[in-house]
Parts: structure tokens; C-alpha cells; sequence
């Protein structure tokens, strides 16, 4: 497990300077109001997409790394699944974005509708992942998961410098990306008869109950990590909502390790006894929590100086929520390796609790605090959110920790 937790962290590394490079040509480019146009337009399928998916991906993880189900049935039963909830989510969703977007002009609109209509490529996407991870193939995983976003900056940049980097040139640049990437994952889960699979009801029935558990849990963290994005892109005015997002991208720098770790931690835990993945677990926790104490600090103390240097003066604002949302989203990852941990231990609603309560926070605290305080309250609230989600599930694995190992020899 540490080569492929090792592995992960070098993937880690790579996404952090490459998805800030990323987010500095757009900045630079769009400035407040374009970053938040495009921001806007390519929200909700990301928002969507895990909360309708059902738990595919995590159920292919399951299953493959138990060898319960074979690969051929979990593959068809994935790509339809996403056929049918990817396109009826869009089409439920396509008459309400004038009314959540009505801060922006006819172009968001229609490349907002447009990438609704992406939502069944993000859910098959993440079932190949997880059939990836399932088979515990961490190097092709990792190369997956900066594949997509290096392409989109190589891209991105070459438009950057030929001064070409707009709205529209964006998003077609992160739809190509986007179908060029299924097209590598699907080359590496190659294998003969792979497109004669077909459905099987069985399997399917079993994907869906696992699935629908850690699907409670997947709702909930989506709405405790999203919530506030949800609810600033329709309270806040494009340029304030454009300060929100380069705060989230610049704080979210302390994701990337924990994920990593976590991404590793699901099928550790799902082939272990429980007394063994309790103290990986612990183990998992406690070096991140050192790691990243260390590194929250520095990022706390730099983003005064690296936000206006990096993103422009403009974004100048966006300063002090950045550093309150550091502290919240260093609590974020550790929970996240908590939350993988206890769905590889088949404890998926622990992690749906406390998210949920998580995102009550913020969104209370949204809708009190940010109508007279703006940015300030809205990172507030969701930091509020973020450690209260920790706090809960950490005190859910303490007590199943005391109950699995108070009789197991250390």
C-alpha cells in the first residue's frame, strides 16, 4: 500500500501544479466575471453528476476488488445505468437553468446547456475509474487522473499565448478533453469481448444496493463540499462569485494529498479484516494530519502575497476567504480519508451523517450570513461546515475503532 499511496502523492503533486496553472490562465484571461461565467456553465454537471450516479464507481471498486461480479457485468451494467440517469438528469434539469443563472447572459446559458448533456459521459467515466481502482492498477489510475486536466492546460496555455483563451474557446477545449479521456480509459480496460457484454440483472441488483449506501454518503459530501457554490453562483453577483471560486481552487491545493491517500484506503480496507483496516487507517490519518498541518500553515501565510502575484490584483479579494477556507478544507481531508476508509469497511452511512450535518452548516449559515456580509460569511460557513463534518465522523470511526479492537491484541 505505501508504493501506491506513494504513487498517488506523486500524482498529487503533479495535479496541484497543473490545475493552478490552469486556474491562472483563466483567471488572467476571463478576470473575476468571465471566471465566474465559465464557472457557472460548467458547475452543474459537476455538481450532478456523483449525486446521480447511484455509486457506480464506488460499487465497481467494491465488487472488482472482492472479484464478486465479473468485469463484463459490472462494464455493461455501468454504461447503462449512465445512459439512463445522465439524460434524464439533464432533461429534468434544462428548464431551471435561466432561473439558477440568472445572473448571466444568453452565451452562459447555452454552454450551460450544453454541458448538462455531459452528465452521462462524467457517470460512465466514473464507473471505469472505479473498475480501475477495483482491479487495484494504481499507476494506469493515477495516470488517468492527471491525464484529463494536463491535456486541458497544454491546450489551455498554446490559447493563452496565441490570445485566443475565451468563454466559448474554453468550453470547447474541456468537452474534447472530456470525450478524448473516456477514450483512453476505455483502451485500458481493454480486453476481447469487452463490446459484447451486455446487462445482467442479477449483478446490477447488487451494484444498486451497495451502491445506493454509499450513495447516501456520496449526496451528502457532494452537498457539504458544492453546497456553497450551488447557492453563491444565484446569491452573488458574478465578479464577487468569481473571488469565491479562485479562493476554493487556491485552499482546495490541500485536497490533493489525502485523496490520493484515500483513492488507495477504499479497496485496502475492502479486503482487510476490520481490526486491520482500523489501524491503517489511523496510521493514514495521523501522518496526513502532520503533513498537512505543515503545509496549511505555509499556504495560510503566502496566499496574502501569492493570490494578487499569481491571479492579479484584481483578485485581490479573494485573500481572506482563501485563508479561512485553508482551515476548513485541511479538516475536508482528513475527513475525506475517513469517509473512504469506512466505505471500504462497508460503513458508508457514518460518512452520509455527517456530511449531511456538515452541509446544514453551511448553507444555514449561507442564507443567514452572506446577504449582509458577503464573501467573508460564505467561506466562514463552509469551513464551519467542513470541521463539523470531520469532527462527527471522526468520533463515528472512534467508537467503531473501540469496538473492533478492544478484544484484538495490539
Amino acid at each position: 500500500m505505501i508504493v501506491d499511496t506513494a504513487k498517488g502523492m506523486c500524482a498529487s503533486v503533479f495535479l496541484i501544479g497543473v490545475t493552478a496553472g490552469t486556474a491562472v490562465l483563466l483567471s488572467r484571461s476571463l478576470g473575476p466575471d468571465g471566471r465566474a461565467a465559465f464557472e457557472a456553465a460548467t458547475f452543474l454537471p459537476r455538481l450532478l453528476t456523483p449525486i446521480v450516479q447511484l455509486g457506480v464507481g464506488e460499487a465497481n471498486t467494491y465488487f472488482q476488488s472482492r472479484e464478486d461480479v465479473p468485469f463484463d457485468h459490472l462494464l455493461a451494467n455501468t454504461f447503462v445505468l449512465s445512459l439512463m440517469l445522465g439524460l434524464l438528469t439533464a432533461i429534468i434539469c434544462l428548464p431551471l437553468l435561466p432561473l439558477w443563472l440568472h445572473y448571466y447572459d444568453s452565451t452562459v446559458l447555452a454552454l450551460a446547456s450544453v454541458f448538462l448533456f455531459t452528465i452521462p459521459l462524467g457517470i460512465f467515466s466514473g464507473g471505469l475509474l472505479g473498475l480501475t481502482r477495483g482491479q487495484r492498477r494504481f499507476t494506469a489510475f493515477n495516470v488517468l487522473r492527471v491525464l484529463a486536466p494536463t491535456l486541458e492546460m497544454i491546450v489551455i496555455g498554446a490559447l493563452f499565448v496565441t490570445g485566443r483563451l475565451t468563454l466559448v474557446s474554453i468550453s470547447i477545449v474541456h468537452l474534447t478533453v472530456a470525450f478524448a479521456w473516456l477514450a483512453v480509459q476505455l483502451a485500458i480496460l481493454w480486453r476481447p469481448g469487452m463490446l459484447s457484454a451486455r446487462p445482467d440483472l442479477a449483478s446490477l441488483k447488487r451494484m444498486l444496493r451497495y451502491g445506493a449506501s454509499c450513495q447516501t454518503a456520496m449526496v451528502a459530501e457532494v452537498a457539504n463540499g458544492s453546497v456553497d457554490r450551488a447557492l453563491l453562483v444565484t446569491l452573488l453577483r458574478p465578479a464577487d462569485f468569481g473571488q469565491f471560486v479562485v479562493a476554493t481552487r487556491v485552499a482546495s491545493l490541500l485536497l490533493y494529498l489525502p485523496h490520493a491517500v484515500g483513492n488507495v484506503l477504499l479497496p485496502e480496507s475492502a479486503r482487510r479484516s476490520g481490526p486491520q483496516a482500523v489501524r491503517l487507517t489511523l496510521y493514514a490519518v495521523g501522518v496526513n494530519a502532520a503533513i498537512m498541518a505543515v503545509l496549511g500553515t505555509g499556504l495560510f501565510l503566502t496566499v496574502p502575497f501569492l493570490i494578487p502575484l499569481v491571479f492579479g490584483e484584481a483578485f485581490a479579494p479573494a485573500v481572506l476567504p482563501a485563508q479561512i477556507l485553508i482551515v476548513g478544507l485541511a479538516a475536508d481531508g482528513l475527513a475525506s480519508i475517513l469517509d473512504q476508509a469506512l466505505k471500504g469497511m462497508g460503513r458508508p452511512l457514518y460518512s452520509a451523517a455527517a456530511n449531511w450535518l456538515g452541509a446544514a452548516v453551511t448553507v444555514g449559515g449561507i442564507l443567514w450570513l452572506v446577504p449582509t456580509s458577503g464573501l467573508t460569511a460564505a467561506a466562514g460557513s463552509s469551513a464551519a461546515g467542513y470541521a463539523l463534518s470531520f469532527a462527527v465522523l471522526f468520533v463515528f470511526f472512534w467508537r467503531m475503532r473501540t469496538r473492533l479492537l478492544v478484544s484484538v491484541p495490539a
